[in-house]
């Protein structure tokens, strides 16, 4: 009896600092794209994402970037929280309800796909709150791909002062018109990435 009193303390630890998953209640995504005189330089999704923590509902901020030049991944997040029972008294200010100080880390993960896409070094983002990273162009690539295409993905916007992960799942998938934009982007990047590689052999 004793032992399995043991165990269970010991699994009781161990839940303690688990991450939890919370379902979006709602998600949207948005193509960003990056483009000057020689053509597509990067191309990337942001998304919007809400969902009730507690008493508290959560709006989080992020987006995920490949670029053309020096082929990297780059990611920026932050996050704001607002009593769910004072929303319908008030619209949140984004100065009010801005989560600080900012993130030090992130990551995302297609739900399939055991290892994520996080940031490798941070820094604070020029947006106050926010935080930065660059991060490996391929697993970047797919992580963007799976968000425009609808797949369930999970993230994390890490905070110093939590003791576990809010991990969030959600679907955003881009409306037709966007994907297609997306697409158009992603090809024009290929090409971009192509062009470079050519001159540089010659």
């Amino acid at each position: 009896m004793k032992k399995l009193i043991g165990v269970a303390l010991a699994l009781a630890a161990v839940n303690a600092t688990a991450g939890v998953v919370y379902n979006a209640k709602h998600a949207e995504s948005q193509v960003t794209l990056n483009r000057n005189e020689t053509g597509i330089t990067a191309c990337g999704i942001r998304v919007i994402a809400i969902a009730e923590i507690g008493d508290q509902t959560r709006w989080y901020d992020f987006s995920g970037s490949i670029y053309r030049d020096g082929l990297f991944g780059l990611w920026k997040a932050g996050s704001y929280s607002h009593p769910t029972a004072d929303l319908l008294k008030n619209v949140p200010s984004p100065k009010t309800t801005l989560r600080l100080p900012a993130p030090v880390g992130f990551w995302l993960s297609e739900a399939g796909n055991n290892i994520p896409v996080s940031m490798e070094k941070t820094a604070p983002a020029e947006d106050k709150g926010f935080v930065i990273g660059g991060a490996d162009f391929s697993r970047t690539a797919t992580s963007i791909m799976a968000v425009a295409n609808g797949d369930v993905t999970q993230f994390v916007v890490k905070y110093k002062n939590e003791r576990s992960e809010t991990i969030i799942s959600f679907k955003a998938p881009l409306k037709d018109t966007d994907h297609s934009t997306f697409v158009e982007c992603l090809r024009g990047l290929q090409g971009g990435i192509k062009a470079d590689d050519s001159a540089e052999q010659t």
